[in-house]
């Protein structure tokens, strides 16, 4: 069954379900936070990398946009990098 699930964002590594698509990033209270559709019937699970860049940063090579979050008085990026 699919459902949206809710993980941290701690460090760049995310381990989510295979297959898994990220539909949101935002700050819910001291942490920032992504939103994900996952099959909840899925056995494997994979490391996503997703970086997090300020206005004006490089952008690494084979980096997808997810979402720009407005974060009081800055603005962050993020990236999902594709190995």
């Amino acid at each position: 069954m699919r459902t949206i699930h809710k993980y941290p964002l701690h460090g760049s590594l995310v381990l989510l379900p295979k297959g898994a698509k990220i539909i949101e990033v935002a700050r819910q209270g001291n942490a920032m936070q992504i939103w994900a559709e996952i099959d909840t019937e899925e056995e494997q699970f994979e490391n996503v990398n997703i970086v997090m860049l300020g206005t004006g940063w490089n952008i690494p090579e084979n980096a997808i946009h997810l979402k720009t979050v407005h974060d009081g008085e800055f603005v962050w990026h993020f990236y999902e990098v594709k190995s």
